[in-house]
């Protein structure tokens, strides 16, 4: 039997009007998710390492659909709730500032590669973070790690830093603290907790203080940039090379590796260790951990029909778990990532289940 293969006219506009129903509703879910992050980042400033990646990937995917302004009205509106919620916290000035600069690479998106878009999303990031707690730094007269200190005291109000703060306290002596330990009902406890845990936090970032900063900058940017592309794909199809593809190769290897291996030689000569483990980090670290989240959603997405939606579920539940747990979450994506680059394990993965 021989059937009719040809699609009838009235189907087409169907299914064209149900691809533009599916986008404006794709697109509305993007921009309510993103609002709720941002409110949930006002009241828990702590909670900005792991879900502004995730609000960056959300308006990245906005832009790439309405246009380069969608940054803005969010970066204002999260910027003048985080100063009613909590006042002048740098954290959330500069969580705005990355909010808004992630705009400049949407304007030269028709002249751009996405991959190259993704890397300048990274390099911007990781240039206005810095800035931000270098401008603080400089008015205040400090350094850029007692900005931070200085900030961390100002969130009594955030319950995770109230936890945090707390548990450390406990773990404190009177030797250490230099008096008897204050008793929960103290007015003077929470206080004395958290500038504790400020100083702790403070003595973590001596001489590494560089690589969070731009390290957050350039994982935000370029890990939301290339979240963007991926949702894209997911809801409009692909329109270039796809983002589980994308792959650094051999030369990466020569062109980055090995010159930012060279460099850490400067690390014997003490003052410059503090550049040197950014510079590596940046070079190193950051773009293989991004090869990393690439391969990783090339693994997590060639299942097919319902498992498919549970394994990419799965991997933004990943790469959330990744951005909280920053040093180390960055580590593991990075190994993968070189790995990669010295053997292709998407053409493996393809020949072995072949």
């Amino acid at each position: 039997m021989i059937y009719n293969t040809r699609v009838p006219k009235t189907f087409l506009l169907k299914r064209r009007g149900d691809i533009s129903l599916a986008k404006k509703i794709v697109f509305v879910i993007a921009g309510a998710l993103a609002a709720a992050l941002l409110c949930a980042c006002v009241f828990m400033p702590s909670l900005s390492v792991p879900l502004l990646p995730v609000v960056c990937a959300l308006l990245a995917y906005a832009g790439l659909r309405a246009g380069a302004w969608i940054f803005l009205p969010f970066a204002t509106a999260y910027c003048v709730a985080g100063f009613a919620a909590f006042g002048f916290c740098e954290f959330t000035v500069a969580g705005a500032v990355l909010l808004s600069a992630l705009c400049v690479p949407v304007f030269f998106k028709r002249k751009l590669s996405p991959l190259v878009q993704t890397a300048l999303c990274a390099g911007v990031g990781a240039f206005v973070v810095c800035a931000v707690f270098a401008v603080f730094a400089i008015a205040m007269r400090v350094s850029v790690s007692d900005v931070i200190r200085g900030a961390y005291e100002k969130l009594s109000r955030d319950p995770v830093v109230r936890l945090l703060s707390k548990r450390h306290y406990a773990t404190l002596s009177q030797t250490e603290l230099g008096h008897s330990p204050y008793s929960p009902a103290d007015p003077l406890y929470l206080a004395e907790a958290i500038s504790r845990y400020a100083e702790k936090v403070w003595r973590e970032l001596d001489g590494t203080v560089l690589w969070y900063l731009s390290g957050f900058g350039a994982f935000a940017g370029g890990a939301g940039a290339l979240g963007g592309f991926a949702l894209s794909e997911r809801v409009c199809g692909v329109t270039g090379a796809p983002v589980r593809d994308w792959r650094l190769g051999r030369v990466y290897l020569l062109a980055a590796v090995l010159p930012a291996l060279a460099f850490a030689f400067l690390a014997f000569y003490e003052p410059t260790v503090p550049v040197v483990i950014a510079v590596v980090n940046l070079a190193v670290t950051l773009p293989s951990s991004l090869c990393g989240i690439t391969l990783l959603y090339h693994t997590l997405t060639r299942p097919k029909g319902k498992v498919k939606i549970a394994t990419i579920a799965l991997f933004w539940v990943l790469l959330a778990v990744a951005a909280l747990f920053y040093e180390w979450g960055m580590l593991a994506l990075g190994f993968i990532g070189l790995a990669d680059c010295v053997a292709d394990f998407r053409k493996l993965l393809d020949w072995a289940l072949e």
